[in-house]
């Protein structure tokens, strides 16, 4: 389950930048997430994006600034110690979809508007 972390760890601290690292793995996983979600949904992906662009902005930009920041933290400390970091996030993003959103933590769904 943590491979992507030791496999980050390790292709940023051997690239010249970390910010070269950053900026091909989001290049990388944006063309082809944003590719595979094309062909599997086709207009209503294009549509929901166009109709939603400034979220998609603001989750992107999140995204970037947060996987940036877990990155250059490889580049320069210990992974031991900073991998239990990175993964603890899963709780803390259990914790805010369950108390703040409404989402139930069995993966089922809450009906629209409840």
């Amino acid at each position: 389950m943590a491979t992507y972390t030791v496999l980050d760890a390790g292709g940023v601290r051997n690239v010249p930048t970390p910010f070269s690292y950053i900026a091909w793995a989001f290049f990388v996983l944006g063309a082809v997430i944003g590719g595979a979600f094309g062909a599997w949904r086709g207009r209503a992906f294009i549509g929901y994006a166009h109709r939603n662009w400034k979220i998609c902005v603001a989750a992107g930009t999140a995204g970037v600034v947060s996987y940036g920041l877990a990155m250059l933290a490889y580049s320069v400390g210990e992974l031991p110690r900073l991998a239990p970091l990175r993964e603890s996030s899963i709780l803390f993003a259990l914790f805010i979809a369950t108390l703040i959103l409404g989402e139930r933590p069995d993966g089922s769904r809450s009906p629209a508007g409840s």
